[in-house]
């Protein structure tokens, strides 16, 4: 219920008062979960190699803003901001899946305004869905699921929702931060100068469909797309690489984390970065 009445507090503030109470919530929150500004120092740590213990402060400045923009989807203000959008890079879904009819398995992460990847390419026209799992308080899992369905986007909670997807066109979107469900793999993320293995634990599920792509789909080099978005000068950004396999996914958030780390949540990651030692 708490969850649920800070939600419609933010969708009803003005946009900067909300970005300022989500500020506040969040720098307060962290300020006493010392468990997460611990694995925030540890995996900032991991990826620069370098030591950054008030990143947290940073970190939780800019996610802020970000969650709370997040929360206004489905209200005047968030269409006029998807309105605006921009696409970096070959516009990957517009090509395939809207020109072509071949469906894109797209992954995201828990960096900038992923929220609004869906609603970008609904409004480009796409048949889009999100593959999503039960929140345990209820009353806060119906208020998300209202807020990601917004101007027709679908969600999906079982697998056999995404196979009956793949023979049609459209977008499957997967979030590949939520790392401690299901089963997943480990991919090399980069390797040190003392020779150490840093690895990062991503979903198994959105590559393995892979091979149920349809054979128009793996001539056009099937695979996932990663993409993201974020925002830049007021307006909304979206970011597309190749499609690939995991670790193309991967050398994805890794090219983006090292560009703007402020944007991606450092915390809640599951124990998902590894460090391997060399022997």
């Amino acid at each position: 219920m708490l969850l649920h009445g800070i939600l419609t507090t933010i969708r009803i503030l003005p946009f900067e008062l909300a970005v300022l109470f989500v500020r506040l919530i969040l720098l307060i929150y962290l300020a006493v979960r010392s468990d997460y500004r611990h694995e925030i120092r540890t995996n900032y740590r991991l990826i620069f190699g370098v030591n950054r213990p008030w990143f947290w402060v940073r970190n939780a400045w800019r996610v802020g803003r970000n969650l709370a923009l997040m929360a206004k989807i489905g209200t005047k203000f968030a269409k006029e901001f998807v309105d605006r959008g921009l696409v970096y890079g070959e516009n990957y879904i517009k090509r395939h899946s809207l020109e072509r009819d071949v469906h894109t398995l797209m992954a995201s992460f828990h960096f900038g305004v992923w929220e609004y990847l869906p609603q970008f390419f609904v409004r480009q026209g796409a048949d889009v869905a999100v593959v999503v799992s039960k929140q345990r308080d209820r009353v806060l899992d119906e208020a998300l699921r209202r807020l990601r369905s917004s101007n027709g986007v679908k969600l999906i909670f079982q697998i056999s929702g995404i196979f009956r997807r793949l023979s049609s066109y459209g977008v499957t979107g997967f979030m590949l931060d939520n790392t401690a469900r299901g089963r997943s793999v480990l991919v090399h993320l980069a390797r040190s100068i003392d020779g150490n293995e840093l690895l990062f634990r991503v979903p198994a599920l959105p590559f393995e469909l892979r091979n149920r792509q349809s054979d128009r789909a793996k001539t056009d080099g099937a695979g996932v797309v990663p993409i993201f978005g974020y925002l830049q000068e007021g307006r909304l950004v979206i970011r597309i690489f190749p499609a690939g396999d995991a670790a193309n996914a991967v050398r994805a958030l890794l090219t983006m984390v090292k560009a703007m780390p402020e944007e991606w949540i450092f915390w809640g990651k599951a124990g998902a970065i590894k460090l391997i030692e060399a022997k």
